[in-house]
C-alpha cells in the first residue's frame, strides 16, 4: 500500500472479536471486513524506544492468544518477531547511550523465550525447547533478575531429565537455587530428577543383563 491508500482487509473472528459480541458492530464469532487508509508510514529507526516496547508487548499477548487456541504455528511467530524486537533493541547499545533502562526489554525477551520453549516442549521438540529456555538464561545480564528467568529454570530442569541429561539438569537447578534460594518447586524437582536418574541406572544395569 502506498500512503492515502484505502483498502478492504478481511479477517478471521479470532483476530477481530472473538466470542465477544457488540451491538451495531458484530455477532459473537463474526468474521469482520475493515476497511482501513494508509495515513502514514514510519521507518523502524523512527520509533521511540517506548514504541517497540509496546509493539513487542502486543506481539507477545498475540502469541499468548494464538497458544491458547492451540494455533502453535502463529504463536511462535508472534514469540519470535517479539522476541527479534526486544533482542535487537538491547543490543543496539542505544538504550543505555539515552539512558533508558533495559529491564523492560530483556523481560519482554525472556518471557517470549520461555513461551516458544513451551510450544517446543508441548510438540515434543526438547532439543529446540532446550535451547529456548537456556535463551532466556544468556540474555539476561548476570547481575539482573526478571521474572521469567524462574520459569525457564524449572523448564530446562525438566527437560534435561526428560533427555537423561542429568549433570545439566542438575546444575540449572543448583543455578535456580542460587538465583531464587530454595522452595518446594525445587525440591519436587530434585526429587524428580533423582527418581529419573535412577529409573535410568535400573534400566542400563538391565539392558546389560541381556
Amino acid at each position: 500500500m502506498r500512503k492515502s491508500e484505502r483498502a478492504e482487509l478481511q479477517t478471521e473472528a479470532r483476530f477481530a472479536y472473538g466470542d465477544r459480541s457488540i451491538p451495531e458492530i458484530n455477532v459473537a464469532g463474526q468474521d469482520m471486513m475493515y476497511e482501513v487508509e494508509l495515513s502514514d508510514i514510519k521507518r523502524v529507526s523512527d520509533f521511540t524506544a517506548a514504541d517497540k516496547l509496546n509493539i513487542a508487548k502486543r506481539k507477545k499477548e498475540l502469541g499468548n492468544k494464538e497458544f491458547k487456541r492451540g494455533e502453535m504455528k502463529g504463536a511462535m511467530k508472534l514469540y519470535d518477531a517479539a522476541c527479534k524486537l526486544a533482542v535487537d533493541e538491547v543490543n543496539s547499545g542505544e538504550l543505555e547511550a539515552r539512558g533508558e533502562t533495559e529491564t523492560e526489554f530483556i523481560s519482554i525477551a525472556g518471557a517470549c523465550y520461555n513461551n516458544v520453549a513451551r510450544v517446543l516442549y508441548k510438540k515434543g521438540d526438547l532439543s529446540k525447547a532446550k535451547e529456548a529456555a537456556c535463551a532466556t538464561l544468556e540474555n539476561t545480564p548476570r547481575d539482573m533478575t526478571v521474572p521469567a528467568m524462574r520459569p525457564a529454570y524449572v523448564l530446562l530442569v525438566n527437560i534435561c531429565a526428560e533427555m537423561s541429561d542429568f549433570y545439566e539438569a542438575e546444575m540449572a537447578l543448583a543455578a535456580a537455587r542460587e538465583a531464587f534460594g530454595d522452595d518446594k518447586d525445587f525440591a519436587r524437582l530434585e526429587k524428580m530428577v533423582r527418581k529419573k536418574k535412577r529409573e535410568a541406572k535400573e534400566h542400563e544395569k538391565e539392558m546389560a543383563k541381556r
